[in-house]
């Protein structure tokens, strides 16, 4: 398909669409015109009428609370919801049928995504497991058997401590492709690194080298730059989607955002972590402080599973398919590095990342290194997090001293106080903003990925990650930890306890809802 074509194409989609969405909105606006005004005008001639409307509505919501609680779904998410809905029933209702079916894609999708990742299954892995550790081999087989992501021997892995680093080293595998270059991020931003990437994309363009770029809308919004949407779709063999564009009408699956970050090379290399397209990630614009975090770059058999994750995104969004026997991987390791790259989202019911971060906190022995920019979860993991330091394990969580949202980050500093009253050892990173996603355990695993400690991560977004074995970047992965909290500040609980009453009724009320946020 030529440039032209593509364009062609896109406009009748993009008309089509607006069509769709402006009828759609003028229905939800007529019904919200019922609900708000409609109802008060029905109320002073016809009191019973009203009150028959209202015992209606409160009736679903009560439909709704119960139908929740047969869901297979995390039980704090659950009491946020049935509160709002017993506090507030019109909007707590009407936002529940819209939005609170939890992490389920409609069955019809889920079907079609089904059919298409069973065209081809990911290839079995045959591994002597006798010589690993009992408490990974048991972490992996569930992780596997959940995310349907295979463990992989033989892989080459390089830990950056900065981003910065990592994508210098990216600009550098991206001028030596030679078959195709997949890039899928949250924030597809405009800066001194998009310029970079585009000259890049121009030159392999024109090399015959197929590029396929997705980035999410929602993440991308403040960022993404037209001109430099028009000079992409301008370049020869590139494909550009944006992942779930926003539109006139209320989408109730705005809240499956697409968080992942990755760069595949080839189908031999593939770079993931905390770090977007963006030039606060590499130093080039302050933001909140110094801008902390880490990367992989990971090589070998086991970069397959990411380009299986990419061309599945990349069908649900744009409804294409790729044959993926013309992607794989090109080369061969040996070594005795282990790597469970998986993909986490809406179209897995068992929460593989969520049990993947109970797991590694409820096997550690020695430490535990926490690392989030994030930090709002269940009573279940903070629970298992309290249990560990209370049989003396070296336990450590590392949140930002700077955030980036100020209500995020006051529903974080309600979290961590259970934690500061046990004892706890919790840091704010003092530099600035501490982005990193990281959990080590004893220096044996480690997980890195894109997946934040909260719910929108855990529970709701289109996640990815690494679950790492046997590599000596483990160790780096833990000194530069070790390194960050050397210049961070301890909290303290007699510190916490001293804040302001009116504060603290307000990070109370943002704990309880914070599932729904």
């Amino acid at each position: 398909m030529t440039s032209s074509d593509r364009k062609a194409d896109k406009t009748w989609k993009f008309v089509v669409k607006l069509i769709i969405s402006i009828l759609l909105l003028l229905v939800q606006l007529a019904f919200y015109f019922f609900l708000f005004f409609g109802i008060n005008y029905l109320k002073s001639p016809h009191p019973n009428m009203y009150k028959y409307i209202y015992l209606v509505v409160q009736w679903i919501g009560i439909i709704c609370v119960f139908l929740m609680y047969r869901k297979d779904i995390n039980s704090q998410y659950k009491l946020s919801w049935t509160i709002f809905i017993l506090l507030c029933p019109f909007l707590g209702t009407v936002a529940f049928i819209l939005f609170g079916n939890g992490r389920v894609l409609p069955k019809r999708r889920q079907l079609k995504m089904e059919h298409y990742i069973g065209a081809y299954p990911l290839k079995e892995t045959s591994i002597d497991t006798s010589t690993l550790d009992a408490d990974f081999l048991l972490i992996s087989k569930e992780l596997s058997n959940e995310s349907k992501y295979p463990l992989y021997k033989n892989n080459d892995v390089v830990f950056f401590k900065d981003a910065l680093d990592k994508h210098n080293d990216m600009i550098k595998e991206l001028s030596n492709a030679k078959r195709f270059i997949m890039m899928e991020y949250f924030i597809f931003g405009k800066g001194k690194i998009m310029e970079e990437l585009i000259e890049i994309f121009e030159r392999k363009g024109r090399q015959g080298i197929e590029i396929y770029i997705m980035f999410d809308d929602v993440g991308s919004l403040l960022s993404k730059d037209k001109k430099n949407i028009e000079r992409l779709n301008n370049i020869p063999n590139l494909h550009l989607h944006i992942y779930e564009p926003i539109g006139l009408s209320i989408n109730p699956r705005v809240n499956y955002r697409d968080h992942r970050k990755m760069c595949i090379i080839d189908g031999n290399i593939c770079y993931t972590g905390g770090d977007n397209i963006a030039d606060e990630y590499i130093h080039l614009k302050t933001r909140f402080g110094y801008w902390r975090d880490n990367a992989i770059k990971l090589s070998g058999n086991s970069v397959e599973s990411f380009t299986n994750m990419f061309i599945t995104m990349w069908y649900m969004s744009s409804h294409e398919k790729l044959d993926i026997e013309k992607y794989l991987p090109a080369i061969h390791i040996e070594n005795d590095v282990y790597a469970l790259p998986f993909g986490d989202g809406p179209m897995n019911r068992d929460n593989p990342g969520y049990h993947l971060f109970l797991n590694m906190i409820n096997s550690a022995k020695k430490h535990l290194y926490i690392s989030s920019p994030y930090f709002i979860i269940d009573n279940e993991m903070i629970d298992a997090i309290i249990n560990k330091h209370k049989q003396g394990i070296d336990v450590k969580v590392l949140i930002p001293s700077i955030p980036d949202k100020k209500g995020v980050y006051m529903m974080t500093r309600a979290h961590i106080g259970s934690l500061l009253a046990k004892g706890v050892n919790v840091y704010t990173y003092t530099p600035g903003f501490n982005h990193a996603k990281n959990i080590i355990v004893d220096d044996k695993y480690a997980f890195i990925g894109t997946i934040n400690m909260d719910y929108r991560s855990l529970l709701l977004h289109f996640e990815n990650g690494v679950l790492l074995y046997n590599s000596n970047e483990i160790i780096k992965m833990s000194n530069d930890f070790i390194e960050a909290v050397d210049v961070s500040e301890k909290l303290l609980y007699d510190d916490f306890k001293k804040r302001n009453i009116f504060l603290r009724f307000f990070e109370f009320v943002l704990q309880i809802l914070s599932p729904l946020l």
